[in-house]
């Protein structure tokens, strides 16, 4: 649309995006975006580190893959660590805005024995630095949230 030669007057605009050619849909899934902060205290925590992964999930579009099931790299990360009493050192996952993560990570310290799952891998962790002192509030916000 920002290309094109001429001046668009209107209120109201109709989105027929899609992601197959030759097809024109009418309306958009929609989406939000939130973006929250919380402050964190930091704690020493002298237990086992560990590297832990989520990774090469099949992944997908957020808004045309949705309703297949496929699995979403955080919160898979997010359920495993779940029950396992750690402390949170550091956590990343996604690729893109709109898109079913396929990779998810986290650095965290815990006396549990972690091994690895059908998603999961886990690495022992010789450096790490303090861990955020109530991780589980975090893994729970992420487990809740539906996709």
């Amino acid at each position: 649309a920002k290309a094109l030669e001429f001046t668009i007057r209107s209120r109201y605009l109709l989105n027929l995006d899609t992601e197959k050619a030759g097809e024109v849909y009418i309306g958009c899934a929609g989406g939000v975006d939130l973006i929250a902060q919380r402050s964190c205290e930091i704690g020493m925590d002298m237990r086992p580190a560990w590297l832990v992964e989520v990774s090469k999930l099949p992944g997908g579009h957020s808004g045309v893959d949705i309703h297949r099931n496929i699995p979403n790299a955080i919160k898979k990360l997010a359920e495993y660590l779940s029950d396992k009493n750690v402390g949170i050192i550091s956590m990343s996952g996604g690729e893109r805005r709109n898109s079913i993560p396929v990779h998810a990570e986290a650095v965290v310290r815990t006396e549990s024995a972690l091994r690895d799952t059908e998603y999961v891998s886990v690495k022992p962790v010789i450096r790490a630095d303090g861990v955020i002192m109530d991780s589980q509030k975090l893994l729970d916000l992420l487990i809740a949230i539906p996709h």
